[in-house]
Protein backbone atom coordinates (compact mmCIF):
# COMPACT_ATOMS: atom_id res chain seq x y z
CA UNK A 1 0.00 0.00 0.00
CA UNK A 2 1.19 3.21 -0.98
CA UNK A 3 1.98 6.28 1.29
CA UNK A 4 -1.39 8.41 0.17
CA UNK A 5 -3.64 5.15 0.74
CA UNK A 6 -1.83 4.31 3.91
CA UNK A 7 -2.88 7.67 5.09
CA UNK A 8 -6.21 7.64 3.63
CA UNK A 9 -7.19 4.47 5.93
CA UNK A 10 -5.58 5.81 8.75
CA UNK A 11 -8.19 8.84 8.18
CA UNK A 12 -11.13 6.47 7.70
CA UNK A 13 -9.79 4.60 10.91
CA UNK A 14 -10.11 7.58 12.63
CA UNK A 15 -13.37 8.97 11.21
CA UNK A 16 -14.58 5.63 12.32
CA UNK A 17 -13.85 6.03 16.15
CA UNK A 18 -15.47 9.20 15.85
CA UNK A 19 -18.70 7.48 14.14
CA UNK A 20 -18.54 4.71 17.14
CA UNK A 21 -18.36 7.51 20.07
CA UNK A 22 -21.32 9.43 18.30
CA UNK A 23 -23.00 6.29 17.89
CA UNK A 24 -22.71 5.68 21.76
CA UNK A 25 -24.26 8.76 23.01
CA UNK A 26 -27.64 7.15 22.25
CA UNK A 27 -26.55 4.12 24.74
CA UNK A 28 -28.14 4.76 28.56
CA UNK A 29 -26.64 4.12 30.49
CA UNK A 30 -24.09 6.37 28.77
CA UNK A 31 -20.75 4.79 28.39
CA UNK A 32 -18.72 8.05 29.01
CA UNK A 33 -15.86 6.25 29.52
CA UNK A 34 -15.63 4.29 25.85
CA UNK A 35 -16.97 7.31 24.39
CA UNK A 36 -14.13 9.22 25.49
CA UNK A 37 -11.77 6.81 24.78
CA UNK A 38 -13.28 6.82 21.10
CA UNK A 39 -12.32 10.73 21.31
CA UNK A 40 -8.57 10.31 22.15
CA UNK A 41 -8.47 7.27 19.31
CA UNK A 42 -9.83 9.91 16.27
CA UNK A 43 -7.16 11.74 17.59
CA UNK A 44 -4.56 9.61 17.77
CA UNK A 45 -5.34 8.00 13.83
CA UNK A 46 -5.73 11.62 12.70
CA UNK A 47 -2.32 12.35 14.00
CA UNK A 48 -0.66 9.18 12.71
CA UNK A 49 -2.13 9.10 9.61
CA UNK A 50 -0.65 12.73 9.23
CA UNK A 51 2.60 10.90 9.78
CA UNK A 52 2.39 8.61 7.17
CA UNK A 53 0.86 11.26 4.50
CA UNK A 54 4.47 12.67 5.56
CA UNK A 55 6.45 9.50 4.91
CA UNK A 56 6.87 8.73 8.80
CA UNK A 57 6.28 5.94 9.98
CA UNK A 58 4.04 6.66 12.82
CA UNK A 59 5.40 4.98 16.57
CA UNK A 60 3.00 3.04 18.91
CA UNK A 61 2.28 5.13 21.24
CA UNK A 62 -0.73 6.44 22.20
CA UNK A 63 0.30 9.55 23.82
CA UNK A 64 -0.99 12.16 21.43
CA UNK A 65 1.29 14.85 23.26
CA UNK A 66 4.28 12.46 21.62
CA UNK A 67 2.41 12.42 18.52
CA UNK A 68 1.28 16.18 18.17
CA UNK A 69 4.85 16.85 18.69
CA UNK A 70 6.15 14.83 15.90
CA UNK A 71 3.53 16.37 13.75
CA UNK A 72 4.64 19.88 14.26
CA UNK A 73 7.56 19.04 12.01
CA UNK A 74 4.80 18.87 8.82
CA UNK A 75 2.01 20.38 9.48
CA UNK A 76 1.78 24.11 9.64
CA UNK A 77 -0.85 25.96 12.13
CA UNK A 78 -1.19 22.92 14.21
CA UNK A 79 -0.57 25.14 17.61
CA UNK A 80 -4.51 25.52 16.66
CA UNK A 81 -5.05 21.54 18.13
CA UNK A 82 -2.52 21.82 20.72
CA UNK A 83 -5.10 22.28 23.76
CA UNK A 84 -7.06 19.46 22.18
CA UNK A 85 -4.67 16.91 22.26
CA UNK A 86 -3.67 17.77 25.76
CA UNK A 87 -7.25 17.04 26.88
CA UNK A 88 -7.61 14.23 25.08
CA UNK A 89 -4.47 12.73 26.19
CA UNK A 90 -5.78 11.76 29.38
CA UNK A 91 -8.61 9.05 27.33
CA UNK A 92 -5.89 6.68 26.10
CA UNK A 93 -5.59 3.83 28.33
CA UNK A 94 -7.35 4.37 31.78
CA UNK A 95 -10.52 4.69 30.28
CA UNK A 96 -10.35 0.62 29.15
CA UNK A 97 -9.95 -0.79 32.76
CA UNK A 98 -12.13 -0.76 35.68
CA UNK A 99 -10.19 1.66 37.81
CA UNK A 100 -11.08 5.11 39.16
CA UNK A 101 -11.44 7.70 36.40
CA UNK A 102 -14.64 10.31 37.03
CA UNK A 103 -16.01 11.57 33.66
CA UNK A 104 -18.95 12.94 33.74
CA UNK A 105 -21.66 13.97 30.36
CA UNK A 106 -20.04 17.93 30.20
CA UNK A 107 -16.30 15.67 30.28
CA UNK A 108 -17.81 13.37 27.26
CA UNK A 109 -19.73 16.75 25.41
CA UNK A 110 -15.92 18.34 25.91
CA UNK A 111 -14.54 15.14 24.32
CA UNK A 112 -16.39 15.33 21.36
CA UNK A 113 -15.72 18.85 20.41
CA UNK A 114 -12.21 18.83 20.88
CA UNK A 115 -12.29 15.64 19.06
CA UNK A 116 -13.99 17.17 16.14
CA UNK A 117 -11.97 20.02 16.04
CA UNK A 118 -8.67 17.86 16.13
CA UNK A 119 -10.36 15.85 12.45
CA UNK A 120 -11.56 18.82 11.19
CA UNK A 121 -8.02 20.31 11.37
CA UNK A 122 -6.79 17.15 10.16
CA UNK A 123 -9.19 16.12 7.33
CA UNK A 124 -8.34 19.25 5.08
CA UNK A 125 -4.59 18.45 4.66
CA UNK A 126 -4.79 14.61 3.70
CA UNK A 127 -3.78 14.29 0.69
CA UNK A 128 -6.23 13.09 -2.00
CA UNK A 129 -6.30 9.55 -3.82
Amino acid sequence: MDEISSALEWLRFAEMDLSSAEFLLKHKPLPKEIICFHCQQTAEKGLKGMLVANKIRPPRIHDLKKLYALCQSYVQNIDHIKLACNDLNQYSVQPRYPEELDINEQDVAEALKQTKKVLEFLRPLFPAK
